[in-house]
């Protein structure tokens, strides 16, 4: 702190000439005294309570850095061995130089907080980076078959877009459109009347991004259109379910249509929805289901927590993705994708499945209004599992269409988990520099939201994996186990 705000002199003198005032009696000169002396005070705390704040965020970032550097000698590349432990020379010295220069780094700063008296828990921050990096070169030693800087550019270019869409929705859709156009570009050359239902599809969800946020209860009159839509979307494209799906959905779906229109006895909606939920959830767990039953399902237990137009969108989000999937395939003749695409999809349709009707803001601000307007209601003890609910139903219905469309997805769980954790630690490392401790409360509570979204993402994403793996993955199992036994061809060898 500069000497010329407040010092030892000029305290001592403060309180001294505040004493002789008050033997004085002259308590209205004390008080004009004393407030011309606060302004210096509360610039002093001011001061004090941001000292170590810009050092903090300096020393985060540069953990989270060394954390995505630590996650990119994880990659792997594909098609090649990563048993091979042996490094260059030049590259094992620079190694132990700098494994020598961040420990000696280490001590010099403890030797540091110590004669400073600096707070215990500013002092584990600090010495976070250092730990961290050390950690980065012990795995850089120990991995032989990383990703080239090529492989990475991509990735990268992705999380930074993804980032964006976080402050505003137009860039997301921008790099949901471009990504799409990207993954599915050797359609382009085969086109076709799915390719241009598709191409509709997609510029359709392009647009929707630049609409007003409809997620709270603006736009409630729309959900009267989009429940029949919900209805009929399987008739649509020739699937008929059996009997028992179509009345149980056909009748939730009507109780829900009522509700809304009118909204008799909420109460009974409230338990309607919650024995659909229990139904869906408990009773069919284990069912291996065809891909369009499971989202017809997953569509209408959306619906129950819907209160605009995000149930149409949802399920035009999955058409698209389900139709690009297809283009891609016949297009190319490849039945087989990498993790690197995979964890680019699973990233890219799972945050555009918030962002392409409403922002983590008003999820977060206005989330007692949101679930009082849903068929589940709104409770203290349910208000939490709803909003689950509404959050990770389209991250779980984008798993299924994935792992349907490709049956050796399942088996790349490790390398999709590691790119995803290096693109979401990249976006982490621009939101922790927005985090701020001041302004409105929405702003406080929307900057560190953003940031928790981002980090238990690939931990959602991996039980999320797990449970699309037990609906859709045994799927390819009970195909082969059903196929039916190879023919014995008889060869003639007599002649």
């Amino acid at each position: 702190m500069p000497a010329h705000w407040l010092n030892t002199k000029l305290m001592d003198s403060f309180v001294k000439s505040s004493h002789v005032l008050k033997q004085q009696q002259r308590f209205r000169s004390l008080l004009e005294f004393t407030s011309n002396f606060m302004p210096v005070i509360v610039k002093c705390i001011d001061y004090f309570m941001d000292y170590y704040r810009y050092v903090l965020v300096v020393a985060a970032s540069s953990a989270l850095l060394g954390w995505v550097y630590c996650l990119r000698c994880h990659l792997e590349r594909p098609g090649q061995s990563s048993d091979s432990d042996e490094i260059s020379e030049g590259l094992s010295d620079c190694l132990w130089g700098s494994t020598i220069i961040s420990r000696a780094v280490t001590l010099f700063l403890v030797a540091l907080m110590c004669l400073q008296r600096v707070p215990l828990l500013v002092q584990a921050v600090f010495l976070l980076p250092a730990l961290v990096w050390i950690l980065a070169l012990k795995t850089l030693k120990r991995s032989g078959n990383m990703v080239t800087i090529c492989g990475l550019l991509l990735p990268l270019v992705l999380a930074l877009i993804c980032l964006g869409g976080f402050f505003r929705r137009y860039i997301m859709a921008l790099g949901y459109l471009s990504f799409a156009c990207y993954s599915t570009r050797s359609a382009f050359r085969v086109r076709g009347p799915q390719f241009y239902l598709w191409m509709l599809l997609l510029l359709g969800l392009a647009y929707i991004s630049v609409l007003p946020e409809s997620i709270g209860c603006s736009e409630r009159y729309i959900l009267l259109i989009s429940i029949p839509l919900t209805f009929v979307r399987p008739l649509a494209f020739g699937v008929c379910p059996n009997g028992m799906p179509w009345m149980i959905n056909g009748a939730i779906l009507l109780a829900a249509f009522v509700h809304v229109a009118v909204a008799p006895v909420p109460w009974m909606m409230v338990l309607a929805s919650w024995a659909y939920f229990f139904h869906i959830a408990y009773l069919q767990r284990r069912s291996v289901q065809i891909i369009e039953l499971i989202i017809f399902n997953l569509s209408t237990l959306y619906t129950l927590t819907c209160t605009s137009y995000e149930t149409l969108v949802i399920q035009m989000l999955a058409m698209e993705l389900k139709l690009g999937l297809q283009l891609r395939q016949r297009s190319t003749d490849i039945h087989c994708i990498k993790p690197r695409p995979t964890a680019m999809y699973i990233l890219v349709y799972s945050l555009y499945s918030i962002f392409v009707s409403g922002s983590i803001p008003a999820l977060v601000v206005d989330f007692p209004r949101i679930l009082n307007e849903t068929c589940f209601g709104y409770t203290i003890w349910t208000g939490g599992l709803v909003m689950a609910l509404k959050l990770l139903l389209p991250w779980f219905l984008m798993l299924c269409i994935l792992g349907d469309a490709y049956k050796d997805v399942w088996s790349q769980e490790r390398q999709i988990f590691a790119w995803l954790m290096f693109m979401c630690s990249t976006m982490s490392v621009g939101l922790l520099l927005c985090v701020v401790n001041h302004g409105s409360g929405r702003k406080i509570v929307s900057s560190v939201a953003a940031l928790a979204v981002v980090q238990v993402f690939p931990f959602l994403w991996l039980q999320l994996w797990r449970l699309a793996n037990s609906k859709v993955g045994n799927k390819w199992i009970s195909q082969l186990s059903n196929a039916p036994p190879p023919i014995k061809q008889n060869l003639n060898l007599s002649a």
